[in-house]
Parts: C-alpha cells; structure tokens; sequence
C-alpha cells in the first residue's frame, strides 16, 4: 500500500493511518522536494508528470500492482497514474484530492508571467528561530496533529542554518504554475481507472468548493464518502479514514474473487 501526501507535507504525517493498517505493507515516500527526498536542481520547477513518474518508478520498483491512497496533492497524483496505468493500482482512495482549482483561460498570460517573475527571483526559505516555533506551526495548521506528532514530524524535517531552522520543503514549491490545470484532459485520465474508487470529501473544507467536483468524482466511478472536519481527515479523522480505506480494498477483493 502507497501512503501520498499533499502539498507542503511529508509521509510521516500518515504515521497513524498506517498504524491502523498493520496487516499490510505501508509504504509513505517524501515526494521530491519534500521531508528528506532530494530537491530538483537550479532553474528547474515542479509538475505534476514529476511526481507520476516519481510514483511509476516506486511501483516498478516494488513489483506492483498496489493499493494507492493520496491526500490533496497526493490524491491527483495517484488519480493520474491510476488512470494512465490501471493494470497497476488494485484500489484507489483519493482523499480530498481529485485535482486542483482551476483558473479562467483569461489568467492563463498573468499566471505565466508571475511564473517567470518568481522564477528570477526565487522565494526563500522562512527560518524559524527554534524547533518548537516550528512545533506551533504545525499544530496551527494541522489542527488533529498532537504536539508528540508536531514534535516527530518537526525534528524529521527541518534543517538548521546559521539564524536558526528551515523546513527541508524546496520553498520553489511557493511559486506558481506557469500553465494552469487542464480539469478536461484531466477528466479523460479519470475516465479510464478501473480500481474500486473511494473519494474522500470534508464537511468543513474548503475543497468543496473546487469546481466541477461531482463531474471529476462521476469520470472515475467513484462512491462519494462524506466525513467531518477540515482538510485532513488523515489526522482529523483517522479512524473513519481507515475504515473507508479498508472498503476500499475489500471492494478490490471482491472484483478478484
């Protein structure tokens, strides 16, 4: 089973979840320029066809086929692949992530251009002055994560410099697209996952409000699961999370019987 994670995140944040799933093989990579994998050299950026062939090389390398789950960012990387390769995802729980917003095509010139004006002037990493200012940020933005956690996940992945401790995330993240998100070629990759589909949606997230959310959940034929809270349920919500997951696969068990 593959654990992905979101934007600005790291694989560790899925200690619980695979807690609860101790009969199966967890593995919750750091996607490239996240936690402790490598970042992409100068001048370049980061796309989403990275992170799918990043995911494609891992489930080669594992010998495939896999259960695959994704949080945001993580769950229309593992959208994309399981559309692209079928044969190779058994189950897919795509948990608030089955693509990003999308932008107006009169944007697309000023998206561009604000593109190549932080690229000339990449951002730089925020330093915080200890480890446990970058504890509190944690639990700020991650309101289900316990200090314990914050305090693993902290130590895990900051860095520290001269004037105190830096997150290892490639700040490039920060910087736009230069090309926005093409939702209908998008919905053509949905159309031909053929894995048992779960997709994951939060009461009080601000996910809800992506556009043509009920279109992108119908290309994949999947069932719609509704739970409370915010945007991670993975540590809102984890127990009812497993619980979904586990559907999942036992839906994908059930198709192989």
């Amino acid at each position: 089973m593959l654990l992905l994670h979101g934007l600005l995140d790291t694989g560790a944040s899925w200690e619980r979840v695979a807690a609860g799933l101790p009969e199966y093989r967890v593995i919750a990579p750091d996607a490239r320029g996240h936690g402790r994998s490598d970042h992409v050299g100068p001048g370049a950026a980061y796309h989403f066809a990275d992170y799918v062939r990043d995911l494609d090389a891992l489930v080669e390398e594992l010998g495939g086929p896999v259960h695959l789950v994704g949080h945001s960012m993580g769950g229309t990387i593992a959208s994309m692949y399981a559309g692209l390769v079928p044969d190779q995802v058994r189950s897919l729980c795509l948990v608030e992530g089955i693509g990003p917003p999308t932008e107006p095509d009169a944007a697309a010139v000023d998206r561009f251009r604000a593109h190549l004006d932080q690229m000339r002037a990449p951002p730089q990493p925020k330093v915080m002055a200890t480890i446990p200012d970058a504890v509190e940020r944690l639990v700020r933005v991650n309101r289900g994560l316990s200090p314990e956690e914050a305090q693993r996940i902290a130590r895990r992945n900051t860095r520290k410099v001269p004037s105190g401790w830096i997150w290892t995330w490639d700040p490039l993240h920060r910087t736009r697209s230069p090309i926005g998100f093409d939702v209908d070629r998008y919905l053509g990759m949905l159309k031909q996952i053929v894995a048992p589909t779960r997709v994951v949606l939060c009461s009080e997230s601000w996910y809800l409000g992506v556009d043509r959310l009920q279109e992108r959940i119908d290309a994949c034929s999947a069932e719609r699961v509704e739970l409370p809270g915010g945007h991670t349920p993975h540590l809102d919500q984890t127990d009812a999370l497993v619980s979904v997951i586990r559907s999942t696969i036992q839906s994908a068990n059930s198709c192989i019987e």
